[in-house]
């Protein structure tokens, strides 16, 4: 049971994921079968890689979370579950902890629907790292979650927020 500690936590950080986020997310138009067949950064968009800043669809919202795995993942999976929510998680390789310490975590999140997303394997500036490093950073999230949930990544959000369409 999550204590009201816990609760006013993840409270806190919903709110503020709801009315401060404003990160762009990135995201390729293939499914997950798919993504394993592709090869490149561009190549696993199908070319246009489409930038996401709002909800698709009129009234809604996302939750999502960035920076993870964490430790606060449990709470905030129960308060999921309890509320018969999903949410995006948008992942770390080695930021808080190494991404292979919560792989099941992520399994347990991705086989009950929720979206598991890059973040970069440790969280760089995208504008301060050339091509090469920044297509080493999403290669070792890739190589991650293939061997933790057998599936490429399919979303991709900028840690801080810059990106380039180039890059």
């Amino acid at each position: 049971m999550i204590g009201s500690k816990g609760m006013r936590l993840i409270t806190f950080i919903t709110t503020l994921v709801l009315l401060l986020n404003n990160d762009q997310v990135i995201g390729a138009t293939i499914n997950h079968e798919q993504s394993l067949d592709k090869r490149g950064l561009h190549a696993r968009a199908g070319g246009a890689v489409p930038v996401y800043t709002t909800c698709t669809a009129p009234g809604s919202f996302a939750l999502t979370f960035d920076d993870g795995p964490y430790d606060l993942g449990s709470k905030l999976d129960a308060t999921l579950d309890a509320s018969n929510s999903k949410a995006s998680f948008f992942i770390n390789g080695n930021n808080y902890g190494c991404i292979y310490d919560y792989a099941d975590t992520l399994v347990e999140r991705f086989n009950k629907g929720h979206l598991i997303a890059s973040h970069t394997w440790s969280h760089v500036h995208l504008n301060q790292g050339t091509y090469q490093q920044i297509s080493h950073q999403l290669d070792l999230m890739e190589k991650a979650m293939v061997k933790i949930l057998g599936v490429k990544p399919l979303y991709f959000r900028p840690p801080y927020g810059p990106y380039f369409l180039d890059t």
